[in-house]
Parts: structure tokens; C-alpha cells; sequence
């Protein structure tokens, strides 16, 4: 009971785990995993003192001191209880005689550290794993981590410390079947090529991998050995049963010969975990080795271009339309033979034969000129330096007449006596397969005709072809008959006989030109009085040969100066000088007696006159004796917009021309237009954008040839600015209750119709007025009278919008005015206040500097005060401005006699309006000294007598 108050007291559970053992004897028996816990014990609360060994699960517990099965309903519910506290007491946990695995179990240490010792024991009863421990307070698991405790016979453990196990619990013994140990050495079960799988090959770096058949450790290099290559480097990567072992440096790189891989007699491989070393190095299975072979093969012969694949006009010029051609060499025997291309790159493999000759077909090329060559790849991946280049051609673009050009002679337009004319045409690449029968006449228009009476080859790609017997008139050039056998080298047939440029004509004519027409150009009009005429000539046909000598002039002793060109269809021709400036009649175009005009083919232009033969007129007369009259002097705002002149003498059809300006500035108004009648009055004019000022109107006339009169003018003023206020102010300084006020009203001109309903009168508060009279109803400045006027507010005198005022030249309608002055209207005298003296007697101390107080008083009033005695005087008075409601201001009475003092005062405010006192207040002044007598009864006395004064 002491023991387990003192548990109780302490209060600290601790768990301590077993760890789990391998045993080989009946490890069957045990079954599985499992942990021993004696929650299902049925111990009673509070202990049960057990027999000892104590049985559970097929195991068995013994302890040294008491051991106690506790069944307390806390931590320590269904636990062990070795109640002993005694250095080197043991607990033993034992398997009815077989073998077991101990993982690990919980101590539950109720009070301070302890140590302990674990050992696992066999059949022998020897030690086989030991492990200690410290056990702090509390719950503790212990867990077994040494392999020997996978299997044990029994397990004792001992409390090494003084303090013994101080009081724990056992509790969850965790484990298992035991594990069976392994004695087998392991064996290599293959040693094979890896990288690369190959067994021939010329790489610098071998990897073999190397395979056990269970886990091993302590690989590394230093346990394998090589043969064939001399100075190599080994390295070595994996893990668990399988090794990677890279053979590299050295003469790897020029070796040839046969490399294997084996394993040096100081070895240390052994098993893991249990450490058996490998003994047999022989591989149970494959044990494979490398052929290095490091010597190139020779550079394969040039290809060639096969025959079936070399199409067009040659097999064996290497240029062909066939995209997948075949070609075909010789290399090393069963090499690897690789064909490329400069142009399309790689074009793939193939392999030769057992006596070195190989064929390879590729895919489709791109069209282009190629450089193919070979290289050989031998069994171990030697390459060889690529063989010669063979240069083909892949073409697959039909050929095409580029054009069809004039040869002989060059220019297009032939006589009608010309018997032969050439062409030639022009191929866009070489061609094959051309001859004369290709090529025919083509008519193009007309009645031309004619043969292929030659042929030609220039270059490759030029062709010449003569054509004979020509007749008729037209224009004609080659074609290609349908049955051609054109082709490019590579064979692809001619695409089209319609040339992709130009297709050049000749053309027969025999036909002379003629004039279509002499035409006006420039003046365009008929009647005109230009210095210098253009006809233009124009022609059935193109011409040459022009100049100046063709042509004669009527009417005029004027010439021709220039032509615009020696040759074409329509030819302008100049006329001037002479006395053509002067001159009045009509001027016309000839040609001169013997004309050189010719067309293309040498035909003569005859020199008759065209069915269409325009002259000029010339008027070199300009119009006169005409004048102008603008209708409105002055213009005015009524009528600025549409004002109007009128002709006198105007040339009928004659075209005018106007411009309007103002001293007063502004931009010119300008206009046009053509006199129908002679007083023609041009109308609807706007000259408002004009500033006022002198208008002056400047017209010419200009008549059908262009000739200008002289300008008519005319002048006008302009004011087109209505009267306008300036100002409205009050005249003097008329009082707040004065009953009648006059305005000044100042207008920007002289204005007239100036009454008093153009006035009205703007008003506030309930101040009231009536506009009685105006000074004047014309002029610059007039005065406005506003009387009866009443009330309190303000009053402003403004001119209406809609008046009839206007000034001098009738401009009407000045804008409304209300900006003006305003008078303000008080009628309201200041409120009722009070005014008294502050001192309660006037003395000689004081009566220089007293205050009188006014209170309730008006700020911003006149005061004014009077003060009287009723001793007489003359009384004191003073004015002054109130600033404060309650205000003292300093008064001097000393000029005033004794008596008393009467106090009246008067507010005045801007308006004039006047209050007086609630009521006067009054004050004694006594400032003379008073006089007194004093006398004394008996007049003297002996000592000690008495005398009295009075």
C-alpha cells in the first residue's frame, strides 16, 4: 500500500517499448506481429500480487522482487508493476522455449531516472544483443534498434541504478516472428553490355553492368579489373543488386581489340545486411564483353547520278525533273552509306553490299542545284570522310517564252516596201528541241501576210526567226505551232506559247496620214485678246518631221513660234507676235506650201485643211464710259447686310468684278458677275463684317476677249453702331432720406428720343420712387430725376431693353443697362438710447476729464452732446461717431460754474435721420472751497481754566 500511495502521489506514468527480435527455432508458433498488453488481464484495483513466472499471450514475465498486475482506473490500468526500487533487480520475458523477435515495450517511471540494461539470450543461454538505456519520469518507450534482438531466446532486463526500476510498469511488449539469418554468399548472375548494348563499337566510354542476385555493398572500383585497353579509368554508380561500371580514358579511343570485364582477386563485396562476402566471381548467366574497333573506313566513291534518273536531252548531264532520283557508288563492304545534300541536307542510308557496291533511291528533293556527296559508317560507328561531290541539278519549272521582240529593223512601223522583217524570242532558261517548223506568221490586225523564211539560234535561250514574202497593211508578229517539241535540259515541256512579257509587232502601212482637226487649246474661247495663241493639230496617225515651217498663219502678220513636239498624234502649235496685241479680226492655222510632215512608214501628210478648222477672234477693245453709285449713304446697322450699288454705261456681257473696303478696317467684301443691262444694280451685298468709316467701292468690267476697263469707284460712310450706355451714376451726394435724387446717364454717342419710359427703376427693401423727368431728349449726357422717394432700400436707375433711342445716322435698339449706381434710401431714424454722466459729483479732481456713457446706441451713427449748468455758462459740446454699442466718450466741465449739470445728445445715421436721449440725466459740480469763523470764549483763561470756540 506504501508503494502504491507513493505512485499515487507522484502521479507520472512511463512507457517504455521493446524492441522486436528474429528468431529462427519455431518462429511459427508466434504467428504474426503482435503486442502483449494486459488490458484484458482482469487485475484488480488496486494490485494484484501475481505468481511468478506470470503467463500472457504464450509468454511468460518473472521479476526478481513482487510483481503486481494493477488495475487502477488512471494510466496504470492494466500494466505490470515491479514494486521493488533495488539496483541490479531483472525482468525477464521468455517464448515457452522458442525464439522470438523483441521490438519494444513501455516503461511507465512513476519517479526519477534510472538505467537499464537489456540482453537478448539464445539457446545456449549466451548473450547474443545488448542495449542500454536511461528512463526518465514518465512514459518512456524503449525501442530495440540492434539486430541481434531479431532473435532471441529470452530477454532479461536489469536495473543498473541504485534506485533499481523504482517503482515502473511494464506494459505493450511489441513482437514478432523471429527473422531467419542469412548465411548464403551472393554470386554475380550477369555481366553484360549496357551502354552502348552493341558489341561492336568505337565509342571512348563502356559501361557493363554488373547484376547479383541479392543486395551487396562495398562496391567501388577498386574491385573489378580490365582487359584489352591499357590505362583505363573505372567508375562505378548503382545500388542494392545492380552496378553500372564505366570503363573510359586510356587507349579506349584508338584501341582495337576485345575489352571484358572482370573481378580482382582483393574484391570485398559482401551481402547487406548480413555481410556474407562473395566468394564465386564467375557470372551465373551472361558474361558479355566489346569489340572495340576504332579504324575508319575509306571515303566512299563519288556517287553518280543513275542513268534512269538523269532525264531531259542528256542522261549523263546530271540535270533532271526526276525529284526521287536514284544514285549509286561504291564504299566499304556492308558499310553504312549515308547520301547528302548541301541544299536539302541529310538525305538518308543505306547499306552496301558484301562487295561494297551500294544504291540508294531518295526522297523528294527541292528543286535547286545540289552537292551530293557520301560517307561510309562501319559496324563500329567509324565514319569516313565524305566521298567527292557530284553537282546535280533538280528542275522541275517548265521553261517559258519570256517575250517576243522586234530584231530587224528595230522600229515597229514598216513600208510598204519592205520585204523581210525579224524576231526574235527569248526563252526563260536553255532549251532543246527547237526548229524552224516551230514557228509561223500571226496576223494581228489588218490584211498583213507572210512566211518563216528563216531560223536562228543566238544562245540557248535566244532564238531568231526571219519572216518573208510580207504583204498588205497591218500589224503582225510569230507564233508557235500546236505540234512543238520545246523543252528545258531537264526535259520539262514548253508551259505556254503566250509569252509571259512583252509580244512586239511590226506594222505594214502603206496608208499616208491625214489632219483630223486645227482646234482652239489655249484661250479656250473663241473671242479673246491674248498675246499668244495655241492651236492644237491633230493627226489620224502618229507623225514626224514637225516644225515650224509647216504651218502659216491667217489674219495676222503674226507667226508661229514654237511646236510642242517634233512627233505624234496631237502637236500644239504657238501663234504670237506680229501685231496680234493690237489686232481685231479673226486669226487662223494653215499649213505652208510644202509641208515635211511624214507618219512612221515615210507616207507624206498632204496639206489640206481639216473638215474641223477653228479660228479666234481677237478683241483687243477693252469697255469705257461707265460709273458706279452705291445706293446706300450711310450704311447703318438696319441696312449693312444687304446695301447695294448701281451701274451707269455698263458694257453689256461684259464681266465685273467689285471690291468694297473701310477705313475703318475689316476684310474686303469682293464679288463678280455679268452685266445683263447697262444700269444693272447689284444687290444683297453684306458689309457688316466692314468696320464703320468711308466705305469705298472699286469696279472694273472686263469684257468676252479678256480686255479691262478702267475702275469705276464710288464712296459712302458707314456707322453701323447703335448708341450704347456708358454709365449711370448719382450726381452729388444726395442723403439716405433726401426725397428726390438725380442720375447722370452717359451714352457712347449722341443719342436722341431719349424719354423717361426708356428708364425704369430696380428697387429693394420697401424703398420707392418715380421717375419724374429727363434733362434733355437728345445729347451725350442727360439727367434723369427720380423723386416722391420713400421707404428704406436701395434705388437704380436702368435703360430698358426695347427704347426707341437712336442716334444720329438712325442707328436704334441700345442693350439694356443695369450696371449702374445705386442710392441707398434710409428713413429710419437710429433706435432709442441712453446717455449719462459716470461720475456721481463734478469736483475740482474731476471736471477737466468725466466720461458720458452712451448705451443701446447705434454703431456707426453721429453723436452729438450738450451740457449745461444751472449755475449758467456757456454749455459744452462735442460730436463724435459710434463705433460700439456701449460707448464712453470724455467730456471737460470746467468751464462750467457750480450746479447742477443737464446732459442731452442727439444719433444722426448717413441718412441724416435724427434720435434724441430717452431722456437728459443730470450731475452736481461743487467745486469752491467753503469759507468758515471761529471764535473763542473768553478770549483767555488762567491755567486750568476752560474756554470754548464757536
Amino acid at each position: 500500500m506504501t508503494s502504491k500511495l507513493i505512485l499515487s502521489v507522484k502521479g507520472l506514468v512511463l512507457f517504455a517499448w521493446l524492441s522486436l527480435f528474429s528468431a529462427t527455432a519455431l518462429a511459427q508458433d508466434l504467428g504474426s506481429s503482435q503486442s502483449i498488453d494486459f488490458n484484458a488481464a482482469g487485475f484488480p484495483d488496486p494490485a494484484l500480487l501475481l505468481g511468478k513466472p506470470y503467463a500472457n499471450s504464450g509468454f511468460t514475465f518473472d521479476y526478481s522482487g513482487n510483481l503486481y498486475g494493477l488495475d487502477e482506473s488512471d494510466a496504470r490500468q492494466g500494466k505490470l508493476w515491479v514494486q521493488s526500487a533495488t539496483q541490479d533487480e531483472t525482468f525477464t520475458i521468455d517464448y515457452s522455449g522458442d525464439n522470438f523477435d523483441l521490438n519494444s515495450f513501455i516503461l511507465v517511471n512513476g519517479f526519477s531516472t534510472y538505467n537499464i540494461t537489456v540482453r537478448g539470450y539464445d539457446a545456449s543461454n549466451s548473450v547474443v544483443e545488448t542495449q542500454s538505456f536511461s528512463v526518465p519520469s514518465g512514459t518512456q518507450t524503449i525501442s530495440l534498434t540492434n539486430s541481434g534482438f531479431n532473435n532471441v531466446r529470452y530477454v532479461i532486463i536489469t536495473a543498473t541504478s541504485a534506485n533499481g526500476f523504482d517503482g515502473s510498469f511494464f506494459d505493450d511488449f511489441a513482437v514478432a516472428p523471429p527473422t531467419v539469418p542469412d548465411v548464403t554468399a551472393p554470386r554475380v548472375t550477369s555481366i553484360v553490355r549496357q551502354t552502348p548494348a552493341t558489341a561492336i563499337t568505337s565509342v571512348d566510354s563502356l559501361v557493363f553492368r554488373v547484376t547479383f542476385d541479392e543486395a551487396v555493398q562495398n562496391v567501388s572500383s577498386a574491385d573489378f579489373t580490365v582487359t584489352g585497353v591499357s590505362g583505363a579509368a573505372l567508375g562505378v554508380s548503382g545500388s542494392s543488386a545492380v552496378y553500372d561500371i564505366t570503363v573510359s580514358g586510356g587507349d579506349t579511343a584508338s584501341y582495337t581489340g576485345t575489352v571484358s570485364l572482370g573481378f580482382r582477386g582483393t574484391q570485398d563485396i559482401a551481402d547487406t545486411p548480413a555481410g556474407n562476402t562473395l566468394v564465386n566471381t564467375t557470372p551465373t548467366g551472361a558474361n558479355e564483353s566489346y569489340t572495340l574497333d576504332n579504324t575508319a573506313p575509306a571515303a566512299p566513291s563519288t556517287p553518280d547520278l543513275d542513268a534512269g534518273s538523269d532525264t531531259g536531252s542528256s542522261n549523263t548531264d546530271n540535270i533532271t525533273n526526276d525529284t526521287t532520283p536514284t544514285f549509286t557508288g561504291t564504299a566499304e563492304a556492308n558499310a553504312t552509306v549515308t547520301v547528302s545534300s548541301t541544299l536539302s541536307g541529310p538525305l538518308g542510308s543505306t547499306t552496301a553490299d558484301g562487295s561494297g557496291n551500294w544504291s540508294y533511291t531518295s526522297g523528294v528533293l527541292a528543286e535547286g542545284a545540289h552537292t551530293i556527296t557520301a560517307t561510309a559508317t562501319d559496324a563500329a560507328s567509324n565514319v569516313s570522310a565524305a566521298s567527292s561531290a557530284l553537282s546535280i541539278t533538280i528542275d522541275t519549272t517548265a521553261p517559258d517564252i519570256t517575250s517576243i521582240t522586234r530584231l530587224s529593223p528595230t522600229g515597229q512601223t514598216i513600208s510598204a516596201s519592205a520585204a523581210n522583217a525579224a524576231f526574235r524570242v527569248t526563252y526563260s532558261e536553255a532549251i532543246a528541241g527547237s526548229s524552224q517548223a516551230d514557228y509561223a506568221f500571226q496576223n494581228v490586225s489588218g490584211t498583213a501576210a507572210g512566211s518563216v523564211s528563216s531560223y536562228g539560234t543566238s544562245s540557248p535561250t535566244l532564238i531568231n526567226v526571219q519572216l518573208g514574202t510580207l504583204s498588205g497593211d497591218g500589224d503582225f508578229s510569230i507564233t508557235l505551232n500546236g505540234g512543238h517539241g520545246i523543252t528545258d535540259i531537264a526535259g520539262n515541256a514548253l508551259s505556254s506559247t503566250t509569252p509571259t512579257g512583252v509580244r512586239e509587232v511590226f506594222t505594214r502601212d502603206g496608208t499616208a496620214p491625214s489632219t483630223t482637226s486645227f482646234v482652239r487649246t489655249t484661250p479656250a474661247g473663241a473671242t479673246t485678246s491674248s498675246d499668244s495663241l495655241v492651236f492644237t493639230a491633230n493627226y489620224s496617225e502618229s507623225v514626224s518631221g514637225v516644225d515650224t515651217s509647216d504651218f502659216a498663219v491667217t489674219g495676222t502678220t503674226a507667226t508661229v513660234q514654237s511646236v510642242s513636239a517634233a512627233s505624234g498624234t496631237s502637236i500644239a502649235i504657238t501663234v504670237s507676235g506680229g501685231d496680234l496685241a493690237s489686232y481685231n479680226g479673226t486669226v487662223g492655222l494653215n499649213y505652208a506650201a510644202a509641208p515635211t510632215i511624214t507618219d512612221a512608214a515615210g507616207n507624206a501628210l498632204p496639206n489640206t485643211e481639216p473638215a474641223t478648222d477653228e479660228t479666234y477672234t481677237l478683241d483687243n477693245t477693252a469697255p469705257a464710259g461707265y460709273s458706279v453709285t452705291l445706293d446706300d449713304d450711310p450704311v447703318n446697322a438696319g441696312n449693312q447686310t444687304a446695301t447695294s450699288f448701281t451701274f451707269a454705261g455698263a458694257e453689256v456681257a461684259a464681266n465685273y468684278n467689285y471690291t468694297i473696303s473701310s477705313s475703318g478696317g475689316g476684310a474686303n467684301v469682293t464679288g463678280s458677275g455679268t452685266i445683263s443691262t447697262a444700269t444693272d444694280q447689284i444687290s444683297g451685298i453684306d458689309v457688316s463684317g466692314l468696320g464703320d468709316g468711308t466705305l469705298t467701292l472699286s469696279v472694273t468690267l472686263t469684257d468676252g476677249a479678256g480686255n479691262a476697263g478702267s475702275a469705276a469707284t464710288d464712296t459712302a460712310t458707314k456707322e453701323a453702331q447703335p448708341p450704347q450706355v456708358n454709365s449711370i451714376v448719382v450726381a452729388g451726394s444726395p442723403a439716405g432720406n433726401a426725397t428726390s435724387v438725380d442720375f447722370t446717364v452717359t451714352f457712347s454717342e449722341a443719342a436722341q428720343n431719349i424719354s423717361t419710359d426708356d428708364f425704369s427703376l430696380t428697387t429693394t427693401g420697401t424703398a420707392t420712387g418715380t421717375i419724374a423727368s429727363v434733362s434733355s431728349a437728345t445729347g451725350t449726357t442727360v439727367t434723369v430725376t427720380v423723386n416722391t422717394i420713400s421707404g428704406d432700400g436701395t434705388i437704380r436707375l436702368d435703360l430698358d431693353a426695347a427704347t426707341n433711342i437712336q442716334d444720329a445716322v438712325g442707328n436704334s435698339g441700345p442693350n439694356a443697362y443695369t450696371s449702374g449706381a445705386t442710392h441707398t434710401v434710409d428713413n429710419t431714424a437710429p433706435a432709442a438710447f441712453n446717455v449719462a454722466f459716470q461720475a456721481g459729483l463734478i469736483t475740482q479732481a474731476n471736471e477737466t476729464s468725466n466720461d458720458i456713457r452712451f448705451t443701446t446706441a447705434e454703431t456707426g451713427t453721429t453723436y452729438a452732446y450738450s451740457i449745461s449748468s444751472s449755475g449758467g455758462g456757456t454749455p459744452v459740446t462735442g460730436t463724435g461717431t459710434i463705433t460700439t454699442a456701449t460707448q464712453d466718450v470724455t467730456v471737460n466741465v470746467s468751464s462750467l460754474p457750480d450746479g447742477t449739470l443737464t446732459l442731452t445728445a442727439t444719433l444722426t445715421d448717413g441718412a441724416g435721420n435724427v434720435t434724441n436721449q430717452s431722456s437728459a440725466d443730470t450731475v452736481s459740480k461743487a467745486t469752491a472751497v467753503p469759507g468758515f469763523s471761529m471764535a473763542f470764549a473768553p478770549t483767555s483763561v488762567l491755567t486750568g481754566g476752560t474756554s470754548t470756540a464757536t
